[in-house]
């Protein structure tokens, strides 16, 4: 990975710890005034993050967006349910991974 990813994924990394709310932004505000373009360009972006980040970069993406978005979504009428549409193969992977360990699997 070149130095400007290295440096993007520091920078999108320290965004995703210090703003939470993205994830509320993406569940309780862009989803349900059926703004899906914009929910499509923010997991167009993890997804992203997924396939190019450092390994710190990746782990942040699954628990900092996917699990909070999951865990925040679930307690929504549409439910989590309604953005695995959104995910490409990585935050489908990532997504399904949560699941399992959310059921007790390994």
């Amino acid at each position: 990975m070149g130095e400007a990813s290295r440096i993007l994924g520091r920078e999108i990394s320290g965004q995703l710890h210090r703003h939470r709310p993205v994830r509320s932004f993406v569940v309780q505000d862009l989803y349900p005034s059926g703004k899906t373009e914009e929910v499509q360009q923010a997991f167009d972006l993890m997804e992203y993050l997924l396939k190019n980040g450092n390994h710190g970069v990746r782990e942040l993406v699954q628990i900092g967006f996917l699990e909070d978005l999951q865990n925040l979504a679930s307690r929504q009428a549409f439910g989590k349910e309604a953005f695995v549409p959104f995910l490409g193969p990585r935050s489908r992977e990532a997504w399904d991974e949560l699941e399992k360990f959310s059921a007790g699997e390994k």
